[in-house]
């Protein structure tokens, strides 16, 4: 974010790189205004931009960096720059390393939980293309039929052009329009659909939202894919 605040023309670049075996070296580089030696001590400190006109001209209140450190510092690592007036600043900073023993990508579920919804059909509504990803690589054994929409007017589409859909996983986070919303609107023409809200907000209070707005159940993020297979399972099996 300082590196796009701070730079007019030019380039930014960021990257990370391993330092040696125990630690991962990040940086952000732009040719923006740069850092006047006299004014480096004071870049870290909390409440400090480099000169008040600074502040006026950039917005800020000159936190984020003393956070970053605050934070970098707490995980085991250092942070440091070098900059050039009217050249540029590199941000560097570093983070323990440890590699993990994977021995698969793929998630792992109990070999003994087969499902087979070949003959079901079911709507993903999620907005965020990671966690769609995720969530079609926790059904792909299941032999499910499903589509996927990543806004209210797609999902409505696809629910009005497949009447005979199962269920629907439908994310309350939605870019035009609230998952709750958008379950209120398909309760007007659908009232037998199973609809399981997912949502990263999974307290008593979003749980009781959801079953309110019409959903027949709620699961957590990130979603535990035992849970959801099993969740699912109940619905699809009736």
């Amino acid at each position: 974010n300082n590196a796009l605040k701070f730079t007019d023309t030019g380039k930014i670049v960021y990257g990370c790189s391993k330092k040696d075996f125990n630690t991962l070296l990040f940086y952000v580089s732009d040719t923006g205004i740069g850092i006047s030696n006299k004014n480096k001590d004071e870049i870290f400190a909390p409440f400090r931009q480099v000169n008040d006109s600074l502040s006026r001209k950039y917005d800020g209140v000159g936190l984020g960096l003393s956070i970053c450190k605050g934070l970098i510092e707490l995980m085991g690592g250092s942070i440091w720059f070098e900059s050039k007036v009217g050249v540029g600043t590199t941000f560097y900073f570093t983070l323990p390393f440890k590699r993990a023993n994977l021995l698969t990508n793929d998630i792992l579920i109990p070999a003994q939980l087969e499902f087979d919804w070949k003959n079901k059909k079911i709507l993903i509504v999620e907005d965020d293309q990671f966690n769609s990803q995720y969530i079609t690589k926790i059904l792909e054994k299941t032999k499910v039929n499903f589509f996927s929409a990543s806004d209210g007017k797609s999902a409505l589409k696809l629910i009005d052009e497949n009447s005979n859909l199962d269920l629907i996983l439908m994310d309350i986070l939605l870019p035009d329009v609230s998952g709750l919303e958008l379950t209120r609107l398909i309760r007007n023409f659908n009232s037998k659909i199973i609809i399981i809200a997912q949502t990263a907000f999974a307290s008593k209070e979003d749980e009781k939202k959801s079953l309110e707005a019409g959903c027949n159940n709620f699961i957590p993020k990130p979603i535990n894919p035992q849970n959801l297979l099993q969740m699912m399972n109940i619905y699809l099996n009736k």
